[in-house]
């Protein structure tokens, strides 16, 4: 669980003040399968993982979710 903290106090009558998120386990991160030259992945694979990660930026967007990237920006 992630306690993800983006409206500072006082911020808004109806402000949450804190996000919490759950996630479910997983034994690996998508970087992980990436840095891993024993797994290869199939088109059909990447093009999941796109339209998964692209289909929740849409969301978060829409519904005006502030948001922290979860992964650095190089």
């Amino acid at each position: 669980m992630r306690n993800c903290s983006h409206c500072a106090p006082g911020s808004g009558k109806n402000s949450p003040l804190s996000v919490y998120m759950v996630f479910p386990y997983m034994d690996h991160d998508l970087a992980g399968l990436l840095e891993n030259e024993r797994v290869k992945l199939q088109p059909s694979h990447i093009k999941l993982y796109m339209k998964q990660l692209l289909e929740g930026t849409e969301y978060m967007h829409r519904v005006r979710v502030n948001y922290i990237p979860s992964c650095p920006v190089l």
